[in-house]
């Protein structure tokens, strides 16, 4: 008897579509705008440091803290207003929830790995040693005749 009173409301979470939740997609866009911003400004500070000093060293179980409780934070609003955004649209409640969560899940890991490779010793080694002969590369570059098609 328990099982059926379990399946029936799962049944109803999952054609059930309450009033739109305005208030949570306002709160999904500040939680994403408040978390962003420390994020941004942390990743500005430690490219900087490592312009400055030209030392890339690894980051600290202290830094990877601070990259990823703004980061987690981010992507927390993002999921919160995709999923309000999606209940506004008329999506039930279920399947706002799991295709959200997937999204979020999916976007938040590739731009997790997208940060830790711009942020990894050999990207910034790479981008140095680019830039280091700089004035020989934009000769080069420039004394370069225009191909006539």
């Amino acid at each position: 008897m328990d099982w059926v009173i379990l399946l029936k409301q799962f049944e109803d979470l999952l054609a059930s579509t309450p009033e739109p939740p305005y208030i949570l997609l306002v709160a999904g866009l500040l939680i994403t705008l408040t978390c962003m911003l420390p994020l941004t400004m942390m990743i500005r500070e430690r490219m900087k440091y490592w312009s400055e000093n030209l030392s890339p060293d690894t980051l600290s179980s202290e830094g990877r803290l601070q990259l990823i409780l703004p980061f987690l934070g981010t992507a927390g609003g993002v999921c919160l207003v995709l999923i309000a955004a999606l209940e506004v649209l008329g999506l039930p409640v279920l399947p706002a929830l799991l295709l959200s969560l997937l999204s979020t899940l999916l976007s938040g890991y590739f731009a997790w790995l997208r940060l830790g490779k711009m942020l990894s010793r050999r990207a910034l080694r790479s981008y140095m040693e680019q830039f280091i002969d700089f004035p020989s590369v934009g000769k080069e570059r420039f004394d370069r005749r225009p191909v006539n098609r």
